[in-house]
């Protein structure tokens, strides 16, 4: 809930360019509340690489956006909060999911909050009431609407089936790499000239998913060798 409010109230005082940069850069706090709230540990190459695809991304959106960040001060604090509950939020709803919840009842309220929330943020800035007049006076995009949530529902659905399974990070993870893959089809489908600094984001990112994948690939090869020993220990006990 104070994710998507903050998010949306910061854009009043900063433009979306910057909000997209700060954003950019969830996964490396999403790591740290995962310790904190989790008790889960990361290894430096883990981080590396995390730091690797945020500044990528960072890089990339300076480069893709014909407008300068604009930075004010109230603004900067209203995006940083975002960032840091946004990273908060699946950290906890792992927790609920390894309390016992269900992911329809995490599901469920988690979207609860935030439509209460964002009504609350929404009129206050007077947002609600611009948007339902332009949707009076443009029906025609109802059914664009109708259809954006159908698609978030099954978004949301696949990304609390992730965070159940396989955690909070390797969910950000997937969602930043998500971000990558669009870029990419973004200049298949939109071909547009690629400079210096979408080349630059684009490999940093992709080099930073790929030393992840290496680095996991070679934690779940050392965990399985380790149960191998501790199997043959017990054998050799008995």
């Amino acid at each position: 809930m104070s994710s998507s409010s903050l998010s949306n109230l910061s854009l009043n005082y900063i433009n979306y360019p910057t909000k997209v940069v700060f954003r950019s850069c969830k996964l490396i706090p999403t790591m740290f509340l995962a310790t904190v709230l989790n008790g889960r540990t990361f290894s430096f190459v883990e981080y590396f690489a995390a730091g690797a695809i945020c500044l990528g991304l960072v890089v990339y959106s300076f480069s893709e956006s014909q407008e300068s960040a604009k930075f004010s001060p109230f603004g900067m604090i209203l995006v940083s909060l975002s960032v840091i509950a946004d990273s908060a939020l699946p950290n906890a709803q792992e927790r609920l999911f390894r309390m016992g919840c269900s992911r329809s009842e995490v599901t469920y309220y988690t979207n609860v909050l935030v439509l209460a929330g964002m009504t609350i943020t929404t009129v206050a800035s007077g947002d609600l009431k611009v948007t339902l007049t332009f949707s009076v006076m443009n029906p025609g995009i109802v059914p664009y609407l109708a259809f954006y949530t159908v698609i978030s529902y099954l978004a949301i659905t696949v990304h609390m089936s992730t965070i159940k399974k396989f955690s909070a990070v390797p969910t950000v993870l997937l969602g930043t790499a998500r971000k990558a893959l669009t870029i990419v089809v973004s200049f298949v489908v939109f071909p547009k000239p690629m400079g210096f600094g979408h080349l630059t984001g684009t490999v940093m990112v992709l080099g930073g998913l790929t030393a992840s994948g290496l680095g996991k690939a070679k934690n779940k090869k050392a965990g399985n060798v380790g149960m191998v020993k501790r199997g043959r220990g017990a054998s050799g006990g008995v």
